[in-house]
Order: structure tokens, then sequence, then C-alpha cells
């Protein structure tokens, strides 16, 4: 199945997701699968986006690089975003790394192992 065969071009012709589902009798998981994949091989011509307006997925007309260009925003601005959660966990693992190591020297002051140990 080629979804790009299911998404329309422009704008004013976007579908949802509900609409898509009942086209191709596929669940979200996979027609949001579909488009990544369709988005990362089709020619470079080709792309499948949506403006979270609310009126779904579409390809863009030649005359809507200003849609193209804000969606890349977004795309972008969102990637930053998991950057930031990304990088709030390695601090979090770093953090709760060091007070184990703490917690296991103040506690092995006769050579006992302790529990984190196992857990570094």
């Amino acid at each position: 199945m080629r979804i790009i065969d299911y998404i329309p071009t422009g704008h004013n012709n976007a579908v949802t997701r509900e609409t898509l589902r009942s086209l191709t009798r596929l669940n979200d998981r996979k027609i949001r699968d579909l488009i990544a994949e369709a988005n990362k091989s089709a020619p470079d011509d080709v792309l499948i986006i949506n403006m979270q307006d609310g009126k779904g997925y579409f390809r863009p007309a030649p005359d809507e690089k200003y849609l193209v260009r804000s969606w890349r925003a977004q795309m972008r601005s969102r990637a930053n975003e998991n950057g930031e959660g990304a990088d709030a966990a390695d601090r979090y693992l770093k953090a709760v790394n060091a007070t184990r190591r703490s917690r296991t020297e103040e506690s092995n002051i006769d050579g006992q192992m302790d529990i984190f140990d196992f857990l570094k």
C-alpha cells in the first residue's frame, strides 16, 4: 500500500487521520509510520505534511511553499524540545548515579556490597 495515493494535494484538500483510517483500514500508528516512511523515501519533490490545524494531511501544492516553511519550523522546534527532554533525562541519570555512588560509599564501610552496586 502506498499511503501517498490517499493523500491529496493542497491544504484545502487535506484529509484527517479518521478519513485515512476509513480509506486504508489501518490504525493511526501504521498511518503515521507510513507517512514518515514516505517522507523519508519518496522523491524529493513529494512531501506529506500536517499543519496541526485540524484539517489533516496533504501534499503541498507548488504555491504552498510558505506552509512547508512553517511546517519545517514546527518540526525543528519539536526536535529541539525532544532534545531538551533527552538532556533532562541525561542530567537525571547522572544525578541518580552520583547519589547512588555516594550512598554506596557511605554504606560500604565494612566492605559489603550494596544493592545499588548492581544498578550502575
